[in-house]
């Protein structure tokens, strides 16, 4: 196998040679690799085969391979030819193109289906049967993530009318509640479909779905679900957005600058901060320095397009946040170093897979633990989730890194986004970092546990213990045993329900939802 694969990959080597400084990167050569590798780690059979198999020729896939088509229904078909996850290239490529469309190609052939009524109430009754079956709970996933991909594709055409808002709506809730849980290919899979479905005619059902979950006092995973609503600008969701300038949760507050965020990158900046305004200096001229209000408010004041700001100028009577340390960005000597390290780690991944050398998974690894740029970092590492073969060792490459790094911003970075990928993959070793003095390192360890459905095992993991922890850390202990929902995890979240403490509340929710979606995987929930 290792010989097969090692002759099907000697003749082409992709590459994204964009420079390590800046925003740009070679969208097609990263897509192209994530399809390619379906082939690569599953058989490598030569491209004649597999058209043969798909009824398309050589040069048509050789051009899906190396980034130059982009056709959603022959990724569909590679999902299906090569035991993917459904939706899972589908997914990730959705969401890295559409974050960046300049660099990117239209899809050819998006996996829509005909824009019947047939088709549609096809899609959504097979939804409805399992919402019947499930009786509305939340624990199990309704389908798996490569169908409500295919919904979501349907109803976001212009045309797809028709559908009662009732029946948009309560699907709707449910597939946000999953993405919030998911872990695996099925998190960005299922983001790509709550992004579609912003962007077309129910659009206004996402924002509704939000708004109903930001009405729990306790909700404790809502940052991917606004950064959905930011997929699209409108005049409804900038005032929501804006209002929720003034909440009294710092989560909150984070979740709307994220999406405001968002909207300025792919709409128009001066409308988007324009409309809020207002909001934004009442909001902070309110907030408390030092709280994480404070933090993303300056954050906000300082994304201002520079006519904004010299509106804005006067009525900031407060100083500013410091900017975090996660806006600095490595010098020329760090990248290069930096470079050369995920080089190593890249090529100590393909030797264990039998492949030749991949410069654009170097290349992945290098933007997930470096540069500033979250965009860079987001969409490389859903792209490296596709597959579980490069998942794991992935994120063991990346975890090493972190650990041998001096630098303490590029630590945190680094298993900052390691754990918000979600991968779900086992990582070695985390037994060191759940000692770590760092309390927000050993957050990320028992997050990073808690993604493979195993409760974090710490002499300081315990419920009647959880108020001596740092903050920081006690709030990621108690999401991490929502996450695993494995038997100490209940019995742990059921214990500090009972306390009434200040984060019975967020057990409670936790208890309510669920545990993590991995297609195929759910944990039950806590009765």
């Amino acid at each position: 196998m290792s010989t097969q694969r090692r002759s099907a990959s000697r003749h082409l080597v992709l590459r994204d040679e964009t420079p390590l400084a800046g925003r740009a990167i070679d969208v097609r050569a990263r897509v192209g690799w994530t399809a390619r590798m379906a082939r690569l780690l599953h058989g490598a059979p030569q491209l004649r085969v597999v058209g043969g198999d798909l009824g398309v020729s050589a040069s048509t896939l050789h051009r899906l391979e190396t980034g130059e088509l982009r056709d959603g229904t022959l990724l569909r078909a590679y999902e299906e030819r090569f035991g993917l996850a459904g939706g899972a290239l589908r997914g990730a490529i959705g969401a890295t193109c559409r974050t960046f469309p300049r660099e990117s190609q239209s899809d050819r052939r998006p996996t829509l289906g005909p824009s019947t009524v047939e088709h549609v109430s096809a899609l959504t009754e097979g939804l409805l049967d399992a919402l019947r079956r499930s009786d509305g709970g939340r624990a199990a996933p309704l389908a798996g993530a490569g169908a409500w991909l295919d919904w979501a594709a349907a109803l976001a055409r212009p045309e797809s009318l028709g559908l009662p808002e009732s029946i948009a709506l309560d699907l709707l809730d449910h597939l946000a509640d999953e993405m919030g849980r998911a872990v695996g290919p099925g998190y960005p899979t299922r983001y790509e479909a709550l992004s579609l479905m912003r962007c077309g005619p129910y659009g206004h059902l996402v924002v509704e779905v939000a708004r109903r979950l930001v009405a729990d006092p306790d909700v404790q995973v809502l940052a991917d679900l606004m950064s959905a609503v930011g997929e699209h600008v409108d005049d409804a969701g900038l005032s929501w957005c804006g209002t929720l300038l003034h909440d009294p949760r710092g989560r909150v507050v984070e979740s709307a600058v994220l999406s405001l965020c968002n909207m300025a990158i792919i709409g128009d900046p001066e409308r988007v901060w324009g409309h809020v305004l207002a909001p934004l200096l009442a909001a902070f001229d309110q907030a408390e320095p030092g709280s994480t209000a404070h933090e993303w408010l300056s954050h906000a004041l300082r994304s201002l397009p520079p006519v904004l700001v010299d509106e804005a100028r006067p009525s900031v009577r407060r100083r500013l946040a410091p900017s975090p340390p996660t806006d600095f960005e490595p010098g020329e000597a760090l990248r290069e170093t930096r470079a050369a390290q995920c080089d190593r780690a890249a090529h100590r991944i393909t030797e264990g897979l039998g492949l030749e050398e991949q410069p654009v998974l170097s290349r992945l690894l290098y933007d997930v633990s470096t540069p500033a740029h979250e965009e860079r970092a987001v969409t490389s590492y859903m792209l490296l989730g596709v597959h579980p073969e490069i998942a794991g060792p992935a994120a063991a490459a990346l975890l090493a890194q972190a650990q041998a790094e001096p630098d303490p911003v590029l630590q945190r970075r680094t298993t900052r986004r390691l754990a918000g990928a979600r991968l779900g993959a086992d990582v070695p070793d985390l037994s060191a970092w759940l000692d770590h003095p760092d309390p927000r390192l050993q957050g990320v360890a028992v997050r990073l546990r808690a993604q493979t459905g195993t409760s974090p095992s710490a002499p300081w993991a315990r419920a009647d213990g959880i108020d001596d922890l740092n903050p920081a850390l006690a709030d990621a202990l108690v999401g991490a045993w929502g996450l695993a929902g494995d038997a100490p995890s209940r019995a742990a979240l059921g214990e500090l329900a009972l306390t009434g403490g200040t984060r019975a509340g967020a057990a409670r929710w936790w208890l309510a939802r669920g545990a993590r979606v991995h297609d195929g995987c759910s944990t039950a929930r806590e009765t």
